[in-house]
């Protein structure tokens, strides 16, 4: 019987004591290697570089598809839109086929379909530009947007036109709702962001012929299309087509329609139901065409409208609501340029009393999320402003006096 000593030291003899030691090694050895790797993947989920969640890299943008519209249930703050990779960024130069030609057809791509309808008043079209770009991202086609043409009536001033990206950042627009958006003058030469001549009044011999949809003509109680100067200014020659009456949004009540009704009606289906329809559709131009040219049907690549501005997704009004369909979707990425945002800041700094290189006061501070992996701190200014025609203090006020008493008692509320 060997000794307690002995026994040990043959347990451990060194082939023995080689094994333990390589046992344990490969044991810490595979531990480190499994929590590396979970560190890894948790680090690689965080940074969004898991390649199960990279989505394919696409050729060139496409439009978005099937949309749903939004929910109607109101929410303190809608959840913002992630910025696009910049692989993924839009680009107007994919849309066009290159600089603004004199004939608009020549711009577009013969592969891509369009949407534009004519302007209102300049409150309006900006709700009528929403509208556009919403029925854009449910019918699958690029909207373009038009000038706004103000009239003497609402600023007191000769009317101008002005472009709708002189106003609004249409490319960080298109980037946040992966929707690329367009104006006319990226598509047709033009006198943009000039005063009106007398010429832009009137027709012209070298009118681009365009066959539109009316709804007014249908809908409307005067039963005739929405007529407006801007198509004289687009030299274009737009004659209509009355939308047939099953775009009636009922439940709207009468002369509303809806988003879903009019993408339908832009469908293939639904353009043949149209205008097959018995008996035909009215048809109206306001100038007589010559005998030899045939009226044009709705064109099916530049799908234009009379008015969309009575336009639904679930019910009448619904920009009462908040959010709204098309402000959820399009009007909260809607911002200004920075050309405009630094005309605001200009009176801000009038109205403050401020100099030139003096800072507007900060209303509230926060952190902005500028891109999808952090945010920054910076100072959130917060003021509304007053859509206030001109034109209306001279033309509906009785005299200079009340005028200027109406300036003075609001512009006391502005430092408030």
């Amino acid at each position: 019987m060997l000794p307690a000593h002995t026994k040990q030291s043959a347990i451990f003899s060194k082939p023995r004591r080689r094994m333990v030691a390589l046992t344990i090694s490969l044991f810490v050895f595979l531990l480190v290697l499994s929590l590396s790797h979970r560190i890894s993947r948790r680090e690689s989920v965080q940074d969004g570089e898991m390649s199960v969640d990279k989505p394919a890299l696409l050729d060139k943008p496409s439009h978005s598809e099937g949309l749903t519209p939004t929910s109607l249930d109101p929410k303190p703050n809608p959840p913002a839109t992630k910025p696009f990779p910049q692989s993924f960024a839009l680009d107007k130069v994919h849309f066009i086929n290159g600089q603004p030609t004199r004939a608009f057809r020549d711009n577009l791509k013969p592969n891509l379909k369009y949407t534009h309808p004519p302007p209102r008043r300049v409150a309006n079209d900006v709700m009528v530009w929403m509208n556009l770009i919403y029925l854009g991202m449910h019918s699958n086609r690029t909207p373009i947007l038009f000038p706004l043409a103000a009239s003497e009536d609402h600023l007191g001033l000769g009317p101008e036109t002005l472009s709708a990206g002189n106003v609004f950042d249409l490319p960080r627009l298109s980037q946040a709702i992966g929707h690329q958006v367009l104006e006319w003058q990226d598509v047709k030469s033009g006198r943009y962001n000039l005063p009106w001549g007398g010429e832009d009044y009137n027709a012209h011999d070298d009118d681009e012929l365009v066959g539109c949809w009316s709804i007014d003509q249908t809908l409307s109680v005067e039963k005739k299309p929405l007529d407006r100067e801007m198509p004289h200014f687009l030299h274009l020659d737009v004659q209509y087509t009355g939308v047939p009456l099953l775009v009636e949004f009922t439940s709207a009540g009468t002369g509303q329609t809806s988003f879903k009704l009019i993408s339908h009606l832009l469908s293939s289906t639904g353009r043949s139901e149209a205008l097959s329809a018995q008996p035909p559709l009215p048809t109206w131009g306001k100038r007589p065409l010559p005998p030899t040219t045939r009226f044009p049907e709705p064109d099916d690549q530049l799908a234009c409208f009379d008015n969309l501005f009575w336009i639904w997704s679930e019910e009448f009004w619904e920009w009462d609501k908040y959010p709204s369909p098309t402000w959820q979707a399009v009007g909260a990425h809607m911002h200004f340029t920075k050309e405009v945002d630094e005309i605001a800041t200009k009176y801000l700094r009038m109205v403050f009393g401020l100099k030139e290189d003096e800072q507007v006061p900060p209303v509230s501070a926060g952190r902005i999320c500028v891109a999808e992996e952090h945010s920054v701190n910076r100072v959130i200014r917060q003021f509304i402003s007053i859509h206030a025609r001109h034109g209306d203090f001279k033309n509906k006020l009785v005299s200079s006096f009340f005028v200027q008493l109406f300036y003075a008692s609001n512009l006391q509320l502005v430092p408030q």
